[in-house]
């Protein structure tokens, strides 16, 4: 920990907020290029883990019968074993009515082939989908044969009370003799290697999450990683990243009591590789109404004595004489700080050498950024005077705001990639140059937790011909260009340092083409953003001397 000193003021101000960037400031400053990692689901045309049953849909209720409704709900009135699997089926229904239940599982991105599916247990299993067959070949084991198929749906009709089916894999072709061992599909993780930093945020499901106790947290063993609001086990992350080489970036539940925090942070400490950073954020974009970390940061401000701030103008959620905004950042500040100290208790002497405490803000946002960073100096709010090594900004481009009326149907590709690039040489790099002068002035370095793209139809039409052309305009070689182009002036006119790009793989539609691969396997020659993601790692290496 850097120890606190108390100014004339009474402030609690670090030995390194006035002289010297600390040693953790410094590492983030060097320039280097992340990843963030697309969410788990079972519409993801990312391949996360061999083991399909891992991004499985959360359990679908259905009547046992034929008819009734899609869903009947009725899963919270199932009981369940401590990993998630019914303890006996079919249940019977308030109506009188037997439910089963549903997982989906796989999309068409995935490969033709034989999958395995195995479970543990004695009861009744159904499998249906299109272009696929299955037979059973002994208990708790079936092949499914799968040829340009789309989802394989697994029902259990029945389930033994006393011996329910659990423990259930359904393994990718390949993967049967190693699934155990293997647990991330290399492709997957070939894809990932060339990135020195992964940040866990969609992983992880921070944005709206649930979990507040380290007994909330997904097990490895729950019966899909992909639930809503929780995320993927954190056990998982450390593995990952040891088979990427790579550094992490976490994303602290914004609920997460500080048990759960040493929690994980023990963890990481024990399994991560000893030379690996870790980036700790609250959160993410606390500051971002479509929240609802956003919503609860600004009504616990304000119930908080200690973030209290009366209202000055800034009263977004009508909380009655409250200045919501600036409490909600005294409480970032607050969390934040507790976090630290928290990792400091547990890493101890590696704390300076391995934890990167982020403080992030919004890229346009500079009267924010200078806020947060401002009150890590409030001895209230951090009374053992930790201070952030970095500050985190997301600057994405698409177009700028005064240039809004030319985006509608009519537009080309060619005209708006001429606007996207309008945008990165003026608006983007202005509040990025303006973000830098605010790092500096308080001796942290400055990153970017998001970045790229940001084409998104207003408003968010499926079949448009501006959805269409925006999905064109990310596939045209120009876009590597640009991007080619943005991340040199972030490194070099910015000087910003560790830069995530957002993000790994996922499907274009009209909420945004936000994939550098649009599905797991696609060839980086059709791939204009990734191949420009490895352009820009070589060229950080050619500058750095590497060979």
């Amino acid at each position: 920990m850097t120890q606190p000193q108390n100014n004339s003021a009474g402030l609690v101000e670090s030995k390194t907020m006035a002289q010297n960037p600390s040693n953790q400031a410094s590492i983030a400053a060097k320039p280097a290029l992340g990843n963030d990692i697309g969410g788990l689901a079972y519409y993801s045309t990312q391949w996360v883990f061999v083991d399909l049953m891992k991004q499985g849909s959360e359990w679908i209720t259905q009547n046992v019968t034929p008819g009734g409704p899609g869903n009947t709900q009725m899963i919270d009135q199932i009981p369940l074993d401590e990993n998630g699997y019914p303890l006996e089926l079919p249940f019977i229904a308030p109506d009188g009515t037997p439910q089963r239940v549903i997982t989906l599982t796989g999309n068409p991105s995935y490969p033709s082939g034989d999958y395995i599916l195995l479970f543990d247990g004695e009861g009744e299993i159904e499998i249906f989908g299109r272009n696929l067959s299955y037979r059973q070949e002994g208990p708790g084991r079936y092949r499914i044969t799968r040829t340009d198929g789309d989802r394989i749906n697994i029902a259990i009709v029945k389930s033994v009370k006393g011996n329910h089916i659990r423990n259930m894999r359904l393994i990718m072709p390949g993967f049967e003799d190693n699934y155990a061992e293997q647990i991330f599909h290399p492709l997957f993780l070939e894809r990932l290697q060339p990135f020195a930093v992964l940040r866990f945020m969609n992983l992880m499901n921070t944005n709206n999450n649930q979990v507040i106790t380290w007994e909330d947290r997904t097990r490895t063993d729950t019966y899909t990683q992909a639930r809503n609001g929780y995320g993927m086990a954190p056990e998982y992350i450390p593995q990952l990243a040891n088979r990427t080489q790579a550094d992490i970036w976490i994303n602290m539940p914004h609920q997460a009591d500080d048990n759960y925090i040493r929690e994980l942070a023990t963890l990481l400490k024990q399994e991560l590789n000893p030379d690996k950073k870790i980036y700790v954020e609250y959160s993410n974009e606390v500051w971002n109404g479509q929240f609802r970390q956003t919503q609860w940061l600004y009504q616990v401000g304000c119930d908080n004595p200690d973030t209290f701030v009366a209202n000055q103008g800034n009263n977004d959620w009508g909380i009655a004489g409250c200045d919501d905004f600036l409490s909600s950042v005294n409480f970032h500040v607050q969390r934040l700080a507790r976090i630290a100290e928290i990792f400091d208790e547990v890493f101890q002497e590696n704390f300076e050498d391995r934890i990167i405490i982020v403080a992030a803000s919004q890229a346009v946002g500079p009267y924010l950024s200078e806020q947060l960073l401002e009150r890590f100096s409030n001895p209230k709010l951090n009374p053992q005077g930790y201070k952030p090594a970095a500050l985190a900004v997301a600057p994405y481009f698409a177009f700028r705001a005064d240039r809004a009326e030319k985006v509608d149907e009519n537009i080309t590709v060619d005209e708006l990639l001429d606007l996207a690039q309008e945008h990165i040489e003026t608006r983007v790099l202005e509040f990025a140059l303006q973000q830098k002068q605010i790092a500096d002035k308080y001796n942290v370095a400055l990153i970017a937790y998001e970045g790229g793209q940001h084409l998104v139809p207003r408003p968010m039409q499926r079949q448009t011909q501006l959805t269409q052309t925006m999905i064109e305009a990310n596939r045209h070689p120009r876009m590597g260009d640009l991007y080619r182009e943005y991340l040199k002036n972030w490194f070099d006119t910015v000087g910003g340092g560790v830069f995530a790009n957002f993000s790994n793989v996922g499907t274009p539609t009209h909420f945004g083409s936000w994939g550098v691969l649009e599905y797991q396997d696609q060839a980086i020659s059709e791939a204009p953003k990734y191949q420009a993601l490895l352009d820009i790692i070589d060229y950080l290496e050619q500058k750095a001397g590497v060979n």
